[in-house]
């Protein structure tokens, strides 16, 4: 405790000043307006990708170790659709990333790094949504500082265009490319700041986690996909190759371009050499400690309508479209689900009290084919060669937490009460945002510290059981030689709490997927 007192006294004291770094990459000027933490923000890592770079691989820019950079305001989100123009403005010009730190840390204090990557499907999002500083906060008060940086990178068509062009011209997966040239600006830079480079822990959501291996998401597709896009962009804009593209006015291409990706990512051989599926599959990935989840009621957004659910008939065919057209696997699967208690389904944790079976199978269906089958094929699968940790995210956030989700902007009260434990809804715990809810509860609280202190501790450990802080979870690793493994459960509400317990709440569906998977020649899902 006297440690943490000392350092908090000596941030309150140097808090005023304007922080400054020297680092291979230039002297960056940065912010300390928040109390006892220092801000470098908007600090390009790559060449603007605009003009001849607009379709190119990342370039880093010309810099020098006296290049003097004015790091004090963010930088404007990549170019997606205007309703998230509001926040930060949009550009072409976008490739710039943050970094958040305790006030005054020198450069050879070896922080931990946590790096950042924003979901919202490879079309929207930006780094703004998530600054990262009630994280680094938090860190200082269990004195365990760490250092947060997030990024910026292209979307929609401008970074996953698609078609056999694309990939002939060697400019595919360009978001994913702007994402290691991030990294590698941390790698180059991160210990100027008083960061650790061989301490840097990746963690996103969405778009930059996924869940390889799960029926409803390929992740990465062949030449062709995205083609008929590629085409229609061509004709849209009397363009007949890349390089003509490259020349249309951005207010032009941009309506078109932040509609897309039809493909996302393309199997090039440069970034990716196959299907995540199949990587994932054939254990073709690093061998590293992983901390990986989802929320309970996932499917709600992923559903077309959420207000007019499929029926049976509906989730039959769309189930059989994942099998081969086999009607006759895909009712089983589906009578499953309905056949399932409504509790392990999802229902409870949405505030509508009205919602009927129907929607929680459908519910509970689409998360498991978007999201949670695909979670158990790589925690088993990674668990075999690393220590790997899962968790199933049942907290009920506070509904003023969907204000917080910038990936549904402009949503109504009636979708934010009936989705529940939606997609997402672990963002304002892991961000320390939901002690801030006028409406949250001491459970939002105990979830969030509990879930920082996790996320911290794995950051210095590799492990989210900190062995030196108190408040903690006791989170047991996943154990591939159990057909579900064992997770924890984020949940603080009512006569539940925080908790240990075997991933088999929906274990005779997952059975089912599983036979089904192997009878028509495909991989099981675990």
């Amino acid at each position: 405790m006297r440690r943490t007192i000392n350092l908090l006294s000596l941030l309150a004291g140097l808090s005023n000043a304007r922080p400054q770094v020297s680092a291979p990459a230039g002297i960056f000027h940065g912010n300390s307006s928040i109390a006892h933490i220092d801000q470098f923000v908007g600090i390009p890592y790559a060449k603007p990708p605009v003009g001849d770079l607009r379709f190119a691989n990342p370039e880093a820019p010309v810099t020098s170790s006296s290049n003097v950079v004015k790091a004090t305001a963010y930088g404007p989100g990549c170019s997606q659709l205007d309703i998230y123009a509001e926040y930060n403005g949009l550009s072409e010009d976008c490739l710039s990333l943050n970094v958040i730190r305790p006030t005054n840390i020198s450069a050879t204090a070896s922080l931990p790094v946590l790096f950042w990557i924003h979901g919202g499907g490879n079309v929207n999002g930006q780094s703004i949504f998530y600054n990262g500083t009630a994280i680094v906060q938090h860190s200082i008060t269990i004195d365990q500082p760490v250092i947060y940086v997030g990024i910026n990178y292209r979307l929609g068509g401008f970074g996953f265009l698609g078609g056999p062009a694309v990939l002939s011209a060697g400019v595919s997966n360009l978001g994913l490319k702007d994402q290691y040239l991030a990294l590698e600006w941390a790698h180059t830079n991160i210990k100027s700041f008083g960061g650790d480079p061989t301490k840097v822990t990746i963690f996103g959501e969405s778009a930059e986690s996924g869940a390889p291996g799960a029926p409803g998401f390929e992740i990465a597709l062949t030449a062709a996909a995205g083609a008929s896009q590629y085409d229609d962009l061509l004709n849209s804009t009397n363009c007949t190759t890349l390089s003509c593209l490259i020349t249309v006015p951005y207010d032009i291409i941009s309506p078109i371009l932040v509609t897309f990706p039809e493909g996302a990512y393309l199997i090039d051989n440069d970034c990716l050499n196959d299907t995540l599926t199949n990587l994932v599959e054939k254990n073709s990935f690093s061998h590293i400690p992983i901390i990986h989840g989802t929320n309970l009621n996932e499917g709600a957004v992923f559903m077309p309508d959420p207000f007019n659910y499929p029926n049976r008939t509906a989730l039959i065919d769309t189930v059989a479209g994942y099998l081969n057209n086999e009607t006759s696997f895909a009712t089983l699967i589906v009578d499953a689900y309905n056949a399932t208690d409504d509790t392990d389904l999802g229902k409870g944790y949405d505030a509508d009290p009205t919602a009927d079976h129907g929607f929680f199978v459908a519910c509970g269906l689409y998360t498991d084919m978007d999201m949670d089958l695909g979670k158990l094929t790589l925690l088993k699968i990674a668990s075999e060669n690393a220590n790997v940790w899962g968790y199933d995210f049942r907290q009920r956030p506070a509904l003023s937490a969907m204000n917080l989700s910038y990936e549904y902007p402009g949503v109504s009260t009636a979708y934010t009460e009936g989705v529940g434990v939606f997609h997402g809804a672990e963002l304002p715990y892991v961000f320390g945002e939901a002690t801030n809810l006028p409406d949250r509860s001491p459970g939002d609280d105990e979830v969030a510290i509990k879930v920082l202190n996790a996320w911290i501790s794995f950051a210095y450990y590799l492990n989210p059981n900190n062995p030196e802080k108190k408040n903690t979870v006791t989170w047991p690793k996943y154990n591939s030689t159990s057909p579900f493994g064992e997770v924890i459960i984020f949940e603080q509400q009512g006569n539940l709490s925080i908790r240990a317990a075997p991933n088999t709440f929906r274990a005779v569906p997952w059975d089912i997927w599983g036979f089904a998977e192997m009878e028509i020649g495909q991989h099981p899902p675990y």
